[in-house]
């Protein structure tokens, strides 16, 4: 068995290959980099249509954090484009 599996990560993003990537995934990223939390990315064949699905992991028990610190400055961004909008 595959370390990943022994070692229960938390799924951060799971991209099928028809998803589109948000801003949202790059704040989640940008935050588990602020926080020094390694995050991996596997692909792997979709059993249902052979397509590649992506899906970032992370060490288990760290996704709250990292989703917590991602809402935020996803909070502060949307702030700032709306200070902007009323000049």
């Amino acid at each position: 068995m595959t370390r990943w599996k022994k070692q229960n990560p938390d799924s951060l993003i799971l991209m099928h290959a028809h998803n589109r990537w948000s801003m949202f995934y790059t704040y989640v990223l940008h935050a588990a980099a602020d926080l020094d939390i390694p995050v991996c990315e596997r692909e792997y064949a979709n059993h249902w249509d052979g397509s590649t699905d992506r899906e970032w992991i992370a060490p288990a028990g760290t996704k709250a954090r990292i989703y917590a610190l991602a809402y935020e400055r996803q909070a502060e961004s949307w702030a700032r484009r709306d200070a902007e909008d009323l000049r």
